[in-house]
């Protein structure tokens, strides 16, 4: 799983990487294009909030589960 995880995180990378070079020439300039990337990933964020639902409705402490680890420690 880990190294899944690496594997697809590099391609990001690359991919990332290469689609700012393509487009710093032709919309002028790096800032704008990753301005503008930057963007992009804004509706894939709010689409993992809505489909990934482990913690919907749930407060910060209650969806990490510390206090049920703490409680099975002793």
């Amino acid at each position: 799983m880990i190294g899944w995880f690496a594997l697809v995180s590099a391609a990001g990378s690359i991919i990332s990487n290469a689609a700012v070079a393509a487009l710093a020439h032709k919309m002028g300039g790096l800032s704008i294009v990753v301005g503008a990337l930057s963007i992009v990933g804004i509706p894939a964020a709010i689409l993992f909030g809505l489909i990934i639902d482990e913690t919907r409705g749930m407060t910060l402490e209650t969806a990490s589960k510390e206090q049920e680890f703490r409680d099975a420690e002793g």
